[in-house]
């Protein structure tokens, strides 16, 4: 019986792995949310972890992959992609790949995580804390040597062929599922179940139906300035007092997929799964059910 491999990986337990392991930062904000202007590429250059990559996920979303233009937001990197540019960062599928972010961990990590998962990476783990958390220890971050992995330096030789497990749902799965031909439970991860503010206005109100609601939102709390996931013992009181099935397939959705990530991985910390992500989420259920216009 194959063992299960830890979600997260702590400061300390990283220090320890700095030789093995490949560590990439997968920072993004959505524009909505980006108010400040922040620019976090160059926020990575003056600040990361030491040795760390920084994945350029924009640089592997094409445009015509996203379900509705209006909404700009990252997609999943092609598998053959992401392994190309982690061979630059000479990483294969067994290798530890450590994934974190500025924001704890838990806002784009996830989704950075599940990527890698698809493209075949077998041992990927989230940094407990992210970069914030990595910043209070005693090495501290470092403006040093800043790397970047981009799609716009893959090379179609280095594309490597390997298993890949389910990972992702597809609209055709999810659709499956609502209409009982499938059998899974659909969690609705959305932070605002309104909308207002995340998507366009002919998007309040719409979401992909299921009797099950769990907000990303509430499986993270604040640690300083930064946020972290949830012990497990307070995950399990969220997912009972949700009904998730402790069971069965669950499968998550949210806008556009960060979200639905996230609450995956707090179903995985839990041992809550099987668990796929839908990328897609309520965009591309929605373009697709003809509920909204999407040009």
């Amino acid at each position: 019986m194959q063992m299960r491999r830890p979600v997260l990986i702590t400061c300390d337990e990283l220090r320890a792995a700095l030789a093995e392991a490949t560590i990439v930062d997968a920072s993004w904000i959505y524009g909505p949310f980006n108010a400040a202007g922040i620019d976090v590429r160059e926020r990575y250059h003056a600040a990361h972890v030491p040795g760390s990559w920084f994945l350029d996920l924009p640089s592997f979303s094409d445009p015509a992959d996203r379900h509705d233009p209006r909404v700009e937001v990252i997609t999943p990197p092609r598998p053959e992609a992401l392994q190309a540019v982690m061979a630059q960062a000479r990483a294969g599928p067994s290798s530890l790949v450590v994934v974190t972010d500025m924001d704890g961990g838990c806002t784009t990590a996830p989704f950075a995580r599940h990527a890698l998962m698809h493209a075949g990476f077998v041992n990927v783990r989230l940094l407990d804390g992210g970069t914030p958390a990595w910043r209070r220890g005693p090495v501290g971050l470092t403006e040093r040597e800043p790397r970047c992995l981009s799609a716009r330096a893959v090379r179609r030789s280095s594309i490597l062929a390997v298993d890949r497990g389910a990972v992702f749902a597809d609209y055709g799965l999810v659709k499956g599922v609502i209409q009982g031909r499938d059998h899974a439970q659909i969690v609705d991860s959305r932070a605002d179940r309104s909308n207002q503010g995340v998507l366009p206005s002919d998007y309040v109100g719409l979401e992909v139906p299921t009797a099950t609601y769990v907000s990303s939102s509430c499986v993270v709390e604040s640690a300083d300035e930064a946020l972290l996931f949830r012990r497990g013992s307070e995950l399990r009181e969220i997912f009972k007092g949700a009904g998730i099935n402790p069971r069965g397939l669950k499968i998550t959705t949210c806008y556009f997929g960060l979200g639905a990530s996230v609450v995956a991985t707090a179903l995985e910390i839990t041992g809550l799964d099987p668990v796929m992500v839908y990328p897609g989420s309520l965009v591309e259920y929605a373009v697709k059910e003809g509920l909204v216009r999407s040009n």
